[in-house]
């Protein structure tokens, strides 16, 4: 049985703000190794990808999260212009062989991915303090 936890990196800064009128579309990148005998993911790799990721979002760009597994991390944004931010990440995570890479994109408004799976609730606040 694997040792590996999930982790779960969420803003918690925008909450006061969420959710922010015209970024209503939700865009989650998922990464996995390519390889199947790979237990998990090249870190350093991974973290090139986020930099170049996170160096084509704007202002009308929100890095909300992202949920790192034993092989695969995925990341999630909100976005005002879900086509232009899309046509981005495609073309830079197409650079990127070794990882096997998906977009998928949906229509969020109230932030109920943000709110009801990222953002901890009483209890998970609790153990942190802990």
């Amino acid at each position: 049985m694997s040792k590996f936890k999930t982790l779960v990196r969420v803003d918690l800064g925008i909450i006061q703000n969420v959710p922010i009128d015209g970024a209503k579309t939700l865009i989650q990148v998922n990464m996995q190794s390519r390889s199947i005998f790979s237990k998990k993911l090249d870190s350093e790799l991974l973290g090139t990808v986020e930099d170049e990721i996170d160096s084509q979002l704007t202002a009308l760009d929100f890095v909300v999260g992202a949920i790192t597994y034993a092989d695969s991390k995925s990341f999630y944004y909100y976005t005002m212009q879900e086509k232009l931010l899309f046509n981005r990440l495609n073309k830079t995570l197409s650079k990127y062989r070794k990882l096997k890479c998906e977009i998928s994109v949906a229509e969020d408004p109230k932030w109920e991915f943000y709110l009801n799976t990222l953002y901890p609730d009483a209890y998970e606040k609790q153990l942190e303090n802990e």
